[in-house]
């Protein structure tokens, strides 16, 4: 009886591509490789490409912070530009220091700050009952009871209430929400683009392209922010991003995550590496955009539409060579 293996993508170089994995993995790792930077890897269905990025992730892994992101998994999502950014939220937030999270959250764009606040206000009112739940609990957790607190604030505490008993539910409510405030804040300075961009996708809102043109001018002033600590000569080590399974997409979700890439990600310090059937690319492209062609344009026309969008976007493109010991590979398979 011959046993079956999965179809999962493999760790292991079964096909003999293991140096090209190693020559991606020094091309992106090299200290003058220029970010941020596009990498396609091209291949038909079944020739290997998630096996080729798993083999990938292992090689960068210990040196840089690498999210595989699958779009196809997304299926489900409305906006799967909102599904990519929420994920590289945090992995953003990790690039800046503390000084640059601060300015972050302090400075303000030129346009639209009014509309930031009010973003913010509507966030924090959804939360509101649950900061007047958890308040007194708080405060329960720093004091137990009246007798705990300093000798100072009894003093000024007391005689604001008719009996004890109400001047320690008081104090207690008023120790949890500035407990929880404090927290609030500290939450949003270890994670500020992330906390923001729950507000401006929360509920409806990310279906609009209201929160796309926000998320997009807070992610160049971000770029910003990195731009000019780059130029005092501070350095940081990218993020790796691999997409994955894009081909398997329907034609609209392939383009809107290379416009996502292109839009969202081209002035931050990301190596983009793209996993994609490129045949089935230039087709969806050609379809999205048939409006900028003849009206009776050739497949030829088409396709050629198709590869120069491409081009726009992936700045190397690398195609995955055919296996050159398939006998082998298969008798792995079965033994």
């Amino acid at each position: 009886v011959v046993p079956a293996r999965s179809d999962r993508p493999s760790p292991v170089d079964a096909l003999e591509r293991g140096h090209y994995v190693r020559a991606l993995a020094s091309l992106i790792g090299h200290e003058d490789t220029e970010v941020p930077l596009t990498i396609g890897v091209y291949s038909p269905w079944g020739g290997g490409k998630s096996s080729f990025l798993e083999q990938l992730r292992r090689e960068l892994s210990p040196r840089f912070r690498v999210l595989h992101f699958n779009p196809w998994r997304h299926g489900d999502t409305q906006q799967i530009w909102a599904e990519l950014i929420r994920r590289i939220g945090p992995l953003l937030d990790q690039q800046l220091s503390m000084w640059e999270r601060l300015r972050f959250v302090v400075t303000r764009p030129e346009h639209g700050h009014m509309l930031r606040f009010r973003k913010r206000a509507v966030l924090a009112a959804k939360k509101m009952h649950n900061w007047l739940i958890a308040g007194p609990l708080a405060g329960a957790s720093i004091f137990s009871s009246i007798d705990q607190l300093p000798e100072r604030l009894r003093q000024y505490v007391l005689p604001l209430a008719p009996d004890p008993l109400i001047a320690e539910n008081m104090v207690l409510l008023t120790c949890g929400l500035v407990a929880l405030l404090a927290g609030k804040i500290c939450w949003s300075l270890m994670r500020p683009f992330s906390t923001l961009f729950e507000a401006y996708t929360s509920g409806k809102q990310q279906e609009s392209g209201e929160a796309r043109t926000l998320t997009h001018t807070e992610l160049n002033k971000i770029a910003g922010i990195i731009q000019q600590s780059q130029k005092r000569g501070a350095r940081r080590s990218p993020v790796v991003i691999l997409l994955d399974d894009l081909d398997r997409c329907p034609p609209d979700r392939i383009v809107e995550v290379l416009e996502a890439v292109n839009l969202f990600l081209v002035d931050l310090p990301f190596i983009t590496v793209l996993a994609v059937d490129s045949t089935v690319a230039r087709r969806a492209v050609a379809d999205r955009y048939s409006f900028m062609l003849p009206k009776r344009a050739s497949h030829i026309e088409q396709d050629e539409y198709g590869r120069r969008f491409l081009e726009k976007i992936i700045h190397i493109p690398f195609q995955i060579p055919p296996a050159r010991r398939y006998e082998e590979y298969v008798e792995q398979l079965i033994t």
